[in-house]
């Protein structure tokens, strides 16, 4: 947590976060109880923690299948004979997963977000005649002129969130950005960069054509293209949000101390008030 302070105050310039979709989610139920059999894998103490090294088990199983369909059908048969806790997670990347074999208008339907567990007050909305139409990508880029960092976030299983991402890919190179972190790219694919396009082992989320997009776009622009997800199989909500966070000092800020990033997260990653959704989040630790 010191080394993020210390890198933060490093840049004179200030940071801008913005936000495009910040979602606290609840995955529908659904009754798919005709998907076929996946490889059991042993349930995880209790607990977040457990909860998500579960589903980091369930992820290593996942890649070793070797079609999209598999994949779809292993998560659908885990989401099937999950408890509750697991098919919050579950269900994201169910919905994920459909997304990346097309089935768009299924993914949203089988993964609804709403704020559900507000833990502050948001603030009031400005009043109609208060309000001024922009193209979202000029005025973001406008915004960010001055600025060090800009954080945008995506909701992974709605891929048409993307587009802003790939809109603000050249304006903000033209600007003079130079790094961009895209959230679950996998730090062992170390030929990202030399081979100029994503593959399958490149990390989660490639396979659907926007964000594999998004990745080779960012690297024919000439960004340097930084992976910064917690690698933590036991890590809970707030230690892999530090972890993130701490991957982008050491990874970017600690050796260029001048760089300008854009992150591109997914959910409210990018939350800068601790208080709002969740508990600490990368945007909010300084």
């Amino acid at each position: 947590m010191q080394r993020c302070e210390r890198a933060m105050r490093w840049s004179a310039l200030p940071a801008i976060v913005i936000l495009v979709l910040a979602a606290c989610v609840q995955p529908a139920a659904h009754n798919d109880a005709a998907a076929p059999a996946a490889t059991p894998v042993p349930r995880a103490s209790a607990g977040e923690a457990g909860t998500f090294a579960r589903l980091n088990a369930l992820q290593r199983e996942a890649a070793k299948l070797t079609t999209p369909l598999a994949a779809y059908l292993f998560w659908r048969d885990q989401y099937v004979h999950g408890d509750a806790k697991e098919q919050q997670l579950i269900g994201q990347v169910l919905a994920a997963t459909a997304s990346e074999l097309g089935a768009y208008d299924e993914a949203v339907q089988r993964f609804p977000y709403g704020v559900t567990h507000l833990q502050g007050k948001p603030a009031s909305l400005p009043a109609p005649e208060d309000f001024r139409a922009v193209d979202a990508a000029q005025g973001i880029a406008e915004l960010a002129h001055e600025r060090r960092i800009v954080m945008i976030n995506e909701a992974h299983h709605a891929a048409q969130t993307r587009l802003v991402t790939l809109a603000l890919l050249p304006r903000l190179r033209a600007q003079g950005f130079t790094h961009f972190a895209a959230e679950a790219l996998d730090e062992r694919d170390r030929a990202l960069a030399t081979r100029g396009y994503p593959i399958s082992a490149s990390g989660t989320y490639v396979r659907e054509p926007l964000y594999g997009d998004i990745i080779r776009t960012a690297l024919k622009l000439g960004f340097i293209v930084v992976p910064y997800e917690s690698t933590r199989a036991d890590a809970d909500t707030a230690t892999r949000e530090e972890e993130q966070a701490q991957h982008l000092v050491e990874r970017i800020f600690r050796d260029q101390p001048d760089a300008r990033l854009f992150v591109h997260a997914g959910y409210a990653h990018v939350h800068k008030r601790n208080d709002y959704l969740f508990d600490a989040r990368p945007a909010s630790i300084r």
